[in-house]
């Protein structure tokens, strides 16, 4: 990957099995950049000073056959109908 891609326009060849969850069939990945975005960029640096893992996996947020979640409301109904153990939205933290 050459430079930021706040918006995983571009695919970057994986270089370690770290992270297969990650890793498409072809051995690439797309990676978003944070710089940007102060929340994600504060949740990210948390979960390495965690778990010592650099990256978190963006995925689409809906339950199997439903449409992607476009509001608040339609995140706290799929959070609370799943086993997701922590949502964060902006600056408030649900957790179960």
């Amino acid at each position: 990957m050459v430079g930021d891609d706040p918006y995983m326009q571009y695919i970057s060849n994986v270089k370690v099995d770290y992270f297969p969850s990650i890793t498409h069939v072809d051995g690439t990945c797309r990676v978003q950049t944070v710089e940007e975005n102060y929340h994600f960029k504060r949740l990210l640096e948390a979960f390495y000073d965690l778990t010592f893992c650099p990256v978190l996996l963006n995925t689409s947020f809906n339950m199997a056959g439903k449409p992607i979640v476009g509001s608040v409301e339609e995140a706290k109904e799929v959070f609370y109908s799943t086993d997701i153990d922590v949502l964060v939205i902006g600056d408030t933290y649900i957790k179960k």
